[in-house]
């Protein structure tokens, strides 16, 4: 029992070890050995598989186990490995669409997927696979939850998501335009009220995309620090 417990606090060093490695893919043959069988995978039961149909060494075994769980190739409980998870197609869409539109949240999503057959609780439970596997990572914004690749960073993602909204990439490409205006004066230039815009100039402010220009109190402008990313999302965002 005292062997199992170092899977997950003795750290052993396995940078001689990858996935094509043999001894590897025998550990995960097995894993997925057990898994076929319709049962949860157990990194007890997994040791002491693979120790007795392998017999490799303890320290060098406890090293994969490890590492295959940190990398979540395999997750503790799950009757998947991360090979399998996209072989579902509604679940390797859903993927394809959080990769291709950075920063869609769960309404955005659903939206997206009311064209299939699946249900909303299916949604959430092919959402919960990515999460499980780290294929994606959720992001929270406000009151706003936001679903990223997981190689995207938080702050980029928060980026993507706002300048989804068209208001948003109106009031960005207003000051472009302008460089610096005065907040109570955006909605002049806009054909909308003025609480839709301080809504989103408060969003803008609290993601750093806008900030108040320096030596004034009111006039706002594009953050030069993150200008030229905000200029690049919106070509590709086609905005």
């Amino acid at each position: 029992m005292r062997e199992i417990r170092k899977i997950t606090t003795q750290t052993i060093s396995i940078g001689s070890f990858n996935l094509e490695d043999p001894i590897v893919q025998q550990v995960l043959d097995i894993a997925e050995h057990i898994l076929s069988e319709n049962r949860v995978l157990d990194a007890k039961l997994l040791y002491y598989e693979a120790r007795r149909r392998l017999g490799i060494d303890r320290k060098i075994l406890l090293a994969i186990i490890k590492s295959l769980l940190e990398k979540k190739i395999l997750v503790e409980g799950s009757k998947l490995t991360r090979e399998i998870v996209l072989s579902n197609v509604h679940r390797k869409n859903i993927y394809d669409l959080i990769k291709t539109h950075v920063g869609s949240n769960f309404s955005m999503i659903r939206e997206a997927y009311k064209g299939t057959t699946g249900s909303s609780g299916q949604l959430i439970w092919h959402l919960q696979m990515l999460l499980k596997f780290d294929y994606v990572k959720k992001v929270k914004f406000k009151k706003y939850t936001i679903l990223l690749p997981i190689e995207i960073g938080e702050e980029m993602g928060i980026y993507h998501f706002l300048l989804r909204d068209e208001l948003n990439k109106n009031i960005i490409n207003l000051l472009i335009e302008e460089e610096a205006i005065r907040k109570s004066d955006i909605h002049r230039f806009l054909d909308e009220s003025r609480e839709k815009i301080y809504y989103r100039i408060n969003n803008l402010l609290d993601s750093k995309i806008v900030v108040i220009k320096e030596g004034s109190e009111n006039d706002i402008c594009i953050n030069l620090d993150s200008k030229d990313i905000i200029i690049r999302i919106l070509k590709n965002q086609g905005g």
